[in-house]
């Protein structure tokens, strides 16, 4: 601590100055411009802040002349009052105004003591008033007969008066306020001369107006606002909620011309016994600043921790014992030594905080979080700690504790018998700091506990996530500690955590009560429809035809269930409700994705790229965009209005069988969706999702089950991508098959050959993309692109001799599906969105493994989309992208072949 050479810096200027480590001690520093001066360590013990003289004078003279005209208004509106109670006056007229008048001024002073100086008072006071004015041109024309502007120059009078009576007594206690603050003697004088001023102006106006005796209501009127106004002042100033905004105004006025810390930088700065009426400390930064017994009254706090009144009296006197803090902010406290025996601090914001030799002894620290916090030398014995957060920056050393609780209220005592040894605390804690605790009251599923780490392990790959330890602290209660890495976040992975392993849970649940119900009504169902438990079930089919709508508006939706090869059981109506949340949150993902690309993909290239990305950050943030249109889509096809179509899939769909759910849509938004991400797919592990236009007919008798495959591969403009894989991949993969390659053809090559043999599947990879969301196009060479539409008449001819299928193992392809499916080819398969060259070639070769061993198309797809997901960590959402395009009129391409090893 370096001691300051001068004790007086009334008036001076330090802005910006850098005074890390000075001493203040006993200082004359009012007035003194401290703004964004650097204080940190700085001793201001027994300073004095404030106003200067000059800075009095200016304040005194300002409140002494503003009561004085206050008080004279006053005066005259209780003159003003007098005035309709002149007998002069009431024979001319009648008494009806002046009672208006006096009940509004009344009324007025009401709902003001009652509600505070809010809005809404203001509002509820303006509203009577004109309420009451509207009354009184009623009143005044039907019962006195008054002339009409006459009758309105008096309602305009009783209006004014309700909200008059208000907004002079709240500028007189601003004034009071004002002199308050500069000493108890000032505003005692200012009382005074608004008080004899008042009624000056009350008696000498009356004589005037009314050239009649002195009207005693004009004194009672003007002595009763003044009262009003002194009442308010000292409920604004005691802190009352109800008029925060006055005394917020009060602080204001008197803070001008004082000491300002206006973002200066105090961090562990010593305000003890300081005197600080009238300074200025927004913006500043109070980090572990020591405020013990310093006089903050009338101080301007700004968004500082000392805001909140109760926190602010616990930082100056240190007394918090049998107090509750609940969820209140003190991030940065200093309270050291303080008295906080039975403090319940539940949910409290204590980070970087100071509780140095301080008294917790029975606290309540539970869930608090307490990274980089204090607590060295501390009583702790009795304290309970569920589930608060701590890191490896937390002080815990020299830690008095002879036991502490892990539930609340006090239940799981550690140790569970006897006391801890000296250093027990710190040792058994400090170790732990870079874990997190998950209790669990029930049984513990370890399956989806183990599943759960993997889900929150890739969200985070740069951290390490492991179990350290599970102990069984109770009979019902099971306490598991994850090691996490330094420096992670854990309060998001905690929540995580806890919100993944719930909601696996949940889902299990669901399905199975969902597995119950669909057994307890599934023979109802069958003995309606007979036909269908004939022979060996093959699987079903479903349709949600969804119509009417697009997603800001929502959708008419119908849902089709039936077996394969058999006309549907079941139709039934429901709606899907407006999302516009969702479109916003697929496209934050859409954006997020691409950004994460940071390789070339199979899109067509741009003639701009974006360089130097930050691959990290960008998948973290993908990621992020991902799990939250996850979450969208759930909440989307959860929501009430749907689940007159979901419930009917859980009651007659079975687990084990297989399922094609056709989306049946022509809203391009919608299909771009990744729905694959139900929660419905987690309960059904056998089905699959294909997308289908919502006009489609059979074009071909030829069977889909085949034992022979023909392939046109067509292996496109290769620039900046490799095709060489996907060559040897349907080589491999497919011994038997018949494979003629096209290798970046001309338009004539590729026509001629869809005219000239018949084909079963068509394969495409190389680079595509979807012009204006709606039409496709292939690269077919580095000269040659062609949409769909160039090559209608020869994919015609090649979907009526036998074509089956058409694979786009290439990017952006739902506009090459939507234009085959207008030529009403069976299937395709695309990807919804740009893909990289390693996740293409993955996908392809499971697929190809699964297929060829006689898997199902659908089920072959969806083994093939799901192992994407392990390349994740590199290229995340991989999973979403393949999606199949399905004719609903055909039956799926089917292989039977001997299976491939490879």
């Amino acid at each position: 601590m370096r001691e300051s050479s001068l004790k007086r810096y009334c008036d001076r200027s330090l802005k910006r100055q850098n005074l890390a480590g000075e001493s203040f001690r006993n200082a004359d520093i009012r007035s003194a411009n401290f703004s964004d001066a650097v204080l940190s360590n700085a001793d201001f013990t027994q300073a004095r802040a404030g106003l200067s003289r000059r800075w009095i004078v200016i304040h005194s003279l300002v409140s002494l002349v503003t009561s004085i005209l206050s008080g004279g208004i006053i005066g005259y509106y209780g003159n003003w009052c007098a005035l309709y109670f002149n007998p002069n006056y009431l024979q001319e007229f009648s008494l009806l105004p002046g009672m208006g008048i006096l009940a509004l001024t009344s009324m007025s002073i009401a709902i003001t003591t009652r509600r505070g100086s809010t809005i809404a008072t203001v509002g509820i006071v303006a509203v009577i008033s004109m309420i009451a004015g509207i009354l009184t041109i009623l009143l005044s024309t039907l019962i006195v007969g008054a002339s009409f502007s006459r009758t309105i120059a008096i309602a305009v009078a009783v209006a004014v008066s309700g909200a008059s009576t208000a907004s002079n007594a709240c500028l007189l206690s601003l004034c009071l306020a004002v002199a308050a603050a500069v000493s108890p003697i000032l505003e005692g004088i200012a009382i005074a001369l608004s008080v004899v001023t008042g009624m000056t102006v009350a008696v000498n106006g009356t004589g005037a107006l009314t050239r009649a005796a002195i009207h005693p209501l004009a004194i009672g009127v003007t002595v009763g606002v003044i009262a009003f106004a002194c009442y308010l002042r000292r409920k604004a100033m005691s802190e009352h909620p109800a008029f925060t905004n006055l005394r917020q105004a009060a602080i204001i006025l008197s803070a001008i011309g004082g000491t300002s810390f206006r973002g200066a930088d105090l961090s562990e700065a010593n305000f003890t016994e300081a005197e600080l009426n009238g300074s200025d400390f927004r913006t500043a930064i109070v980090k572990r600043t020591q405020w013990r017994n310093a006089k903050l009254r009338t101080a301007r706090l700004g968004d500082t921790i000392l805001r909140d009144a109760e926190v602010r009296q616990l930082l100056v006197t240190g007394q918090g014992s049998d107090r509750h803090y609940i969820g209140c902010n003190l991030e940065g406290a200093n309270l050291e030594g303080a008295d906080l025996r039975n403090v319940d601090f539940t949910a409290s914001q204590l980070n970087e905080a100071t509780f140095e030799a301080a008294n917790l002894e029975n606290a309540n620290l539970s869930q608090i979080q307490a990274l980089n916090t204090n607590f060295q030398f501390a009583s702790f014995t009795g304290a309970c700690l569920e589930a608060w957060n701590i890191n490896n920056q937390t002080q815990l050393e020299g830690i008095d504790c002879r036991y502490v609780y892990l539930l609340n209220p006090q239940q799981a005592r550690c140790p569970r018998s006897g006391e801890f040894a000296p250093n027990d605390f710190t040792q058994l804690f400090q170790i732990v700091a870079n874990t997190i605790e998950l209790i669990f009251h029930d049984d513990l599923d370890f399956q989806q506990l183990e599943a759960t780490l993997k889900t929150v392990q890739a969200k985070y790959p740069d951290q390490s996530l492991t179990v350290k330890s599970i102990d069984k602290k109770a009979e019902n209660l099971i306490v598991v500690e994850v090691k996490v890495s330094q420096g992670a976040d854990k309060d998001a992975i905690y929540a995580d955590l806890t919100q993944t392993y719930d909601r696996a849970l949940q889902k299990i649940e669901e399905c199975y009560q969902a597995e119950l119900t669909a057994k307890e009504n599934l023979l109802a169902a069958y003995r309606q429809f007979p036909l269908i438990t004939l022979g060996r079930s093959r699987g079903k089919f479903v349709v949600l035809k969804l119509a009417d709508g697009t997603i800001s508006t929502g959708f008419s939706v119908i849902l089709q269930i039936g077996a394969e090869n058999m006309p549907p059981f079941a139709e039934l109506r429901g709606k899907l409700p407006p999302a516009p949340e969702l479109l916003k949150a697929y496209q934050r993902w859409k954006i997020s994705y691409q950004k994460s690309l940071g390789t070339v993909t199979r899109l067509e290239i741009p003639e701009a790229q974006v360089t130097n990305i930050n691959g990290q950050a960008f998948h973290q943030d993908c990621c992020e965009a991902a799990n939250s249109l996850q979450r969208h889509i759930n909440a989307w096809l959860n929501h009430p209005t749907f689940q007159s179509i979901r419930e009917p899939l859980f009651q007659h769909l079975d687990r084990t069988e297989p399922i094609r759910l056709i989306l049946q849509t022509d809203d391009r938004d919608l299909q771009r969706l990744p729905l694959q991400v139900w929660d419905f797919f987690d309960c059904y592990p056998h089905a699959e999702l294909a997308l289908s236009a919502s006009v489609y007919q059979q074009v071909s008798g030829i069977s889909s089950a085949i034992s022979t495959l023909k392939i046109l591969a067509i292996l496109g403009d290769r620039t900046g991508i490799n095709l060489q894989t996907d060559q040897q991949l349907l080589q491999q993969l497919l011994p038997t098959a018949t494979i003629r390659f096209l290798d970046a053809p001309t338009r004539q090559e590729l026509s001629d050959q869809l005219w000239s043999e018949q084909w079963n599947v068509l394969y495409f990879a190389g680079h595509s993309s979807t012009a204006d969301a709606i039409d496709g196009k292939i690269q077919i060479n580095p000269d040659e692109e062609l949409t769909i539409a160039e090559l209608r008449h020869a994919l015609r001819n090649a979907i009526a001799q036998g074509l089956k299928l058409a694979i786009f193992n290439s990017c952006d392809g739902l506009g090459l599906a939507a234009s085959l499916a207008e030529l009403n080819l069976p299937q395709i398969i695309v990807m919804r969105e740009p893909v990289p060259d390693p996740v293409a070639q993955a996908f392809l070769r499971n697929f190809l493994l699964a297929f060829s061993r006689g898997t199902t198309l659908y089920l072959s797809v969806r083994e093939a989309r799901e192992k994407l997901q392990g390349l994740e960590d590199r290229f995340p959402s991989a999973a979403w992208l393949p999606v199949i395009y399905q004719n609903p009129a055909e039956m799926p391409l089917s292989y039977h072949s001997n299976p491939v090893h490879y």
